[in-house]
């Protein structure tokens, strides 16, 4: 996922349909934006994994403190609703925001899509 002049963030879809789950492996980021007074942020990364546009499950990532370019190589399971797989793997959707944690005021995004709210990824 990238977002112009907002970084990029590196992620994995795996889809197991005889599990009917998915695994998200949300990798790495790079070039995000300076978003605290010391020029770096503290990023996380936050899923939601929604079906026929309803969210049913959320996940998040460690925040890494003081950092542009963060590693995260942290693994995600999402349990997909009985039926999804079979012709109906359309409705799922899985959205990502990557925001700056912050200890005093609102965490803010840091990496958005190219429209707002980022579109969902759809799996094919």
């Amino acid at each position: 996922m990238r977002s112009q002049g907002r970084g990029e963030v590196l992620v994995s879809l795996c889809w197991q349909p005889t599990a009917n789950r998915l695994t998200v492996v949300v990798l790495k980021a790079r070039n995000l934006p300076k978003m605290d007074v010391t020029g770096l942020a503290d990023p996380y990364v936050k899923m939601y994994l929604l079906y026929d546009g309803t969210r049913i499950a959320k996940k998040k990532t460690h925040i890494k403190k003081r950092t542009l370019n963060p590693v995260f190589n942290e693994s995600f399971v999402f349990d997909l609703p009985p039926g999804a797989g079979q012709g109906n793997l359309d409705k799922i959707s899985l959205q990502l925001l990557l925001l700056d944690w912050d200890r005093v005021t609102k965490n803010e995004v840091c990496l958005l899509s190219t429209s707002n709210p980022p579109p969902p990824v759809k799996l094919l």
